[in-house]
């Protein structure tokens, strides 16, 4: 028994190894097998010479680089940050790729900007020549700012919108184009220039009235050069960047009219006369300086007449002199009082000569040269009369200044029929009082007397009519405009000084009684009220006819009309 346990223990003993043998060799050759079907895409153990290879394929094509390994953003911004101007980028024919900002600018300039400077522009007429080179004009290529675009491009958003652009470059080009630029108030300065040179002023006829008699000048042509087809003929070389001459262009100029048109009007369309009383010196000087820029005055067909325009600037050294006015509705010393009344004359002309009035406005108080709805205020340079001839013949302004009266006369075309007449007719429609009399306290005057600066006029309202009559029968009333006119209320001075002097009557002497004793009366200043009147309302005559009114005596020769106007701020002055 214990010879066959041991055999059989050294059998099981090999049969268990030779199992282990099998299963190693089995092993074995199960890596063996793996090792050899292993996939050429399956990452090993060592991945160095994986990455080195991955690397060189993203340098080779970017869109096929392993995504595992290689962060695209790295790349794409080796690409977009670059110090220089992306390639692909050009300027008019220029490639200007992989330039710095400094040498674009200098390339550009040697191509563009010197040759440019070289080029003149030549101005001739009648043998004379001005030469001006583009510096006159300050012009040049706008190279900075091209390059500066060029600069930018593909450099805002994000870094895949950036990349998208550059590599875009690569098939189809950027291409920027320069611009030429020039000084238009250079240019239109130095056309002026030549302009002033070769323009000769035109020579209107000119027309005159004095003893009752016209005199005539005839007109002289002008010239002028075509000032746009000079400019357009210069813009077209610079921007064309040639050099060239250019002819001036020269227009003649003809009179606006002629001495035979003026001939025809001396026809009196419309006159009327206005008196004034003559103890205020300044007041009648004002309507004679005032009259005398108006007078002689040519107005042509469609022309607007300013009244403003002739008669500004109100100062003295234009004339005028203090004199009384309306001011916020009171009566105030302002100088070119006055003057109104020669605008109110010449309104109330125009009206009779049916000219179109454009622009007129009544005093804000009543006056007392003309029926209400006939007078026309001035102030400043903003409230006017105007009026336009709207005939087809040239119409005559005559002034003519007496001491006590002043009269215009239009002289034109008259083309109305000889029976047909017209008159105008004022309505009063409305009045209202003065508010209760302003009363300013006034130490300069003894205790209790009083000074009317300002007596109290109504208000009112009127309606000014045109009436047409035609061989005397009255045809046609037209409504003309509605005038409102404030009340004007008293004005009054009261003394708040001392009170004056009063001397007691001599008493006779009488024996003292006693217990009595004497008493000397004393007298209380009296009040006294004497309104002043600063303007006296003067009489008005309107002609039925109408025939030119005459002074008896030859005119003053009328100083040349004033043509500036001068603007400022003015006070609300009515004169």
């Amino acid at each position: 028994m214990s010879d066959k346990k041991p055999k059989n223990a050294s059998k099981t003993n090999l049969i268990v190894m030779i199992l282990i043998g099998v299963i190693i060799i089995n092993v074995s050759v199960i890596s063996v097998l793996a090792f050899l079907l292993k996939s050429p895409g399956d990452k090993p153990e060592d991945d160095t010479a994986f990455k080195n290879e991955a690397t060189e394929i993203a340098k080779e094509n970017p869109t096929t680089a392993p995504s595992a390994t290689v962060d695209p953003t790295d790349e794409m911004r080796k690409v977009v940050e670059k110090d220089f101007i992306y390639d692909g980028i050009f300027i008019n024919d220029i490639s200007v790729g992989g330039m710095s900002k400094e040498e674009a600018f200098e390339t550009l300039s040697e191509n563009f900007q010197k040759p440019f400077e070289e080029i003149f522009i030549t101005y001739s007429y009648d043998g004379n020549a001005d030469d001006h080179p583009v510096s006159d004009f300050d012009a040049g290529y706008n190279i900075s700012a091209v390059v500066d675009e060029a600069f930018n491009y593909a450099r805002e958003g994000n870094i895949e919108e950036r990349y998208a652009l550059i590599t875009q470059l690569l098939s189809e080009n950027k291409k920027i184009d320069l611009e030429l630029l020039y000084n238009s108030d250079k240019l239109n300065s130095i056309v002026s220039d030549i302009a002033e040179k070769y323009n000769v002023p035109v020579v209107q006829p000119t027309v005159s009235r004095q003893d009752g008699y016209f005199s005539f000048t005839a007109g002289k042509n002008g010239q002028k050069i075509d000032f746009d087809k000079v400019i357009n003929e210069t813009t077209a070389l610079l921007r064309n960047a040639q050099s060239g001459t250019i002819a001036v262009a020269i227009n003649e100029v003809e009179p606006s009219f002629t001495q035979s048109d003026l001939e025809k009007a001396t026809s009196v369309i419309g006159t009327y006369k206005t008196t004034f009383t003559t103890g205020d010196a300044n007041r009648n000087q004002n309507i004679k300086n005032a009259a005398s820029f108006i007078n002689n005055v040519v107005v042509m067909p469609g022309e607007i007449f300013s009244t403003n325009h002739h008669f500004n600037p109100c100062t003295e050294a234009n004339g005028y002199a203090p004199a009384w006015g309306y001011e916020s509705g009171k009566l105030v010393k302002t100088i070119g009082g006055g003057m109104c009344q020669v605008s109110s004359t010449l309104y109330s002309a125009l009206l009779y000569a049916e000219l179109e009035i454009v622009e007129r406005r009544n005093h804000s108080m009543p006056v007392g040269y003309v029926p209400g709805g006939m007078d026309a205020t001035l102030s400043g340079d903003y409230i006017d009369l105007k009026f336009k001839n709207s005939t087809n013949y040239p119409i005559v302004v005559e002034s003519i200044y007496t001491n006590g009266s002043i009269a215009v006369n239009i002289y034109g075309y008259e083309s109305r029929d000889s029976g047909r007449t017209v008159d105008f007719v004022s309505k009063q429609t409305g009045s209202s009082e003065p508010e209760a009399e302003e009363v300013i306290d006034d130490p300069e005057l003894p205790l209790g007397e009083k000074k009317y600066d300002q007596s109290a006029k109504n208000g009112s309202t009127w309606e000014l009519y045109k009436q047409v009559y035609e061989n005397g029968a009255l045809v046609k009333e037209e409504f003309v405009n509605k005038s409102t006119y404030r009340a004007m209320r008293a004005v009054v001075r009261v003394g708040t000084g001392a009170p004056l002097p009063t001397e007691a009557p001599a008493e006779p002497e009488v024996p003292a009684v006693e217990g009595q004793t004497g008493e000397q009366p004393v007298e209380q200043p009296v009040e006294q009220e004497s309104p002043v009147e600063q303007e006296t309302p003067a009489e008005q005559e309107t002609p039925v006819e109408q025939d030119p009114v005459v002074d008896d005596t030859p005119p003053e020769p009328a100083p040349t009309p004033y043509d500036d106007m001068i603007p400022g701020p003015t006070p609300y002055f009515e004169i």
